[in-house]
């Protein structure tokens, strides 16, 4: 599953990384090693062995990578399952979107950062749900589902959970009135010069789009 989404993600926005994502998972030991928590997953970046290089490694876990071998996206996905494939492509996103902007020597926020794994999680679970499913159809209920009743994690601290907030404000009204209506009528192929157009925007050029197609409609 881990490879599929990251191939999705990879062909979507025709980033073209010709890396093996299995080559970048920890496991849970090295992630506690390494001083994180591996009760959640997680990508890890650090400096290398040059100022201007990063290492990254992409923590999921080894029984939710088990559980996430065994969802069947033929049949309705159960509460846990779904929030599992959510999880998983959040990180991916994290994961390819850092190692793209690095090999271009691109700084990126977090912001958005968060804002691109909000977009890449309804595109990628569409994708991967639609073809996976001999109807043709993407599920009605995917943005309710993604954006409608998300609960953000109460430990965090003010400004990360305003960050959150943020990032899936702006992804739901991006994903509503543009890969929605798209995706609605089985337009992927010419959505996607406007989605990796998006991908290769700065934080300030996502915000500034989704404000321009908001009031454009």
């Amino acid at each position: 599953m881990i490879d599929s989404i990251f191939r999705h993600i990879d062909r979507v926005y025709g980033l073209e990384l010709e890396v093996d994502i299995q080559d970048f998972l920890i496991s849970s030991e090295m992630c506690t090693g390494l001083g994180q928590d591996a009760a959640r997953a997680a990508v890890l970046v650090r400096e290398g062995q040059s100022r201007e290089e990063i290492e990254l490694g992409v923590y999921i876990g080894e029984e939710a990578l088990d559980q996430l071998s065994k969802i069947d996206l033929t049949t309705a996905i159960r509460p846990e399952s779904f929030e599992l494939l959510v999880t998983a492509i959040e990180e991916v996103s994290h994961f390819a979107y850092l190692h793209y902007s690095a090999s271009r020597e691109r700084r990126v926020t977090q912001l958005e950062l968060e804002l691109q794994a909000e977009v890449d999680k309804f595109i990628i679970t569409w994708m991967l749900l639609l073809a996976s499913r001999n109807d043709g159809r993407g599920p009605c209920n995917l943005l309710d589902r993604l954006f409608g009743d998300f609960q953000i994690r109460p430990e965090l601290e003010p400004v990360t959970r305003e960050r959150y907030k943020a990032a899936a404000s702006l992804a739901s009204r991006y994903c509503t009135h543009v890969v929605q209506a798209a995706l609605s009528r089985d337009r992927l192929s010419a959505l996607l010069p406007e989605l990796r157009s998006f991908y290769r925007l700065t934080q300030r050029g996502k915000i500034g789009r989704i404000h321009n197609i908001v009031y454009a409609a």
